[in-house]
């Protein structure tokens, strides 16, 4: 789906049709959301009550991850982003660990083992 947010209306971008026209014609950053839609599908994953990880974004737009448990050194680590890209693959080696890659603005999802956590950059 297509959203134009100047006539705040969505247009169908699987009806077949190759060409579409809108109106007014205005040119500016944000005049067009991509809407991602599925039937039985969900796009939101709920923060797990886990006391003992902690998963934030910190003022260098990097993915930090604290755990208070020893238990998780060790653990597998996944970012995804909004479209299920897998984006990093590591191991947890210490109760801190930073995720040196800078991610840009955007909502990111991180798997630690069977865990997912939601991380929006701004």
């Amino acid at each position: 789906i297509l959203k134009d947010n100047v006539t705040a209306t969505e247009t169908d971008l699987t009806d077949g049709i190759s060409s579409y026209t809108f109106s007014p014609a205005e040119t500016s950053g944000n005049r067009f959301s991509v809407i991602f839609r599925t039937a039985n599908g969900t796009t939101d994953v709920a923060n797990p009550g886990n006391d003992n990880i902690v998963v934030y974004c910190n003022r260098n737009n990097q993915i930090v991850i604290e755990s208070k448990a020893a238990q998780q050194e060790g653990a597998k680590v996944a970012v995804y982003n909004s479209v299920g890209q897998k984006l990093v693959s590591k191991q947890l080696t210490t109760s801190s660990t930073v995720l040196v890659d800078k991610f840009n603005s955007g909502v990111y999802f991180v798997r630690i083992n069977s865990q997912t956590f939601k991380v929006i950059i701004k």
